[in-house]
């Protein structure tokens, strides 16, 4: 998954819910550590906690021992994964190749190295 930093869930930076995503893990969290990460209200807060269940990003406690606590669903994993970088295009990717395996046949071709390069 690949995010941008201008990016928003429920108005809020993707930035601040990937971070929240990225502390809960696979446990849970809380309205509370919604409100902090993102410095808004608590109803602001629940806006922001419908829309990521919509998108299927978190569920409620699955067993309902926490009321008010959720947790990051295998989509909402990915989202605290998710990195901004830019893909590396195909012809770029064949330069820095074709260059590693001339460094490669660099290294094979010295006498004096105890290791060889496979």
């Amino acid at each position: 998954m690949r995010i941008k930093k201008d990016d928003k869930l429920a108005g809020q930076p993707i930035l601040q819910i990937r971070d929240l995503f990225h502390e809960a893990g696979s446990g849970l969290f809380s309205i509370k550590a919604m409100m902090d990460k993102c410095g808004v209200s608590k109803q602001k807060a629940l806006n922001i906690i419908r829309e990521m269940e919509a998108q299927d990003l978190i569920d409620p406690d699955p067993e309902k021992l926490n009321p008010g606590f959720y947790k990051t669903t295998s989509a909402g994993l990915r989202l605290a994964n998710a990195r901004m970088v830019k893909p590396v295009m195909r012809e770029k990717a064949d330069k820095l190749f074709a260059d590693f395996m001339k460094r490669v046949e660099e290294v094979n071709a010295r006498d004096e190295l105890a290791y060889y390069v496979e």
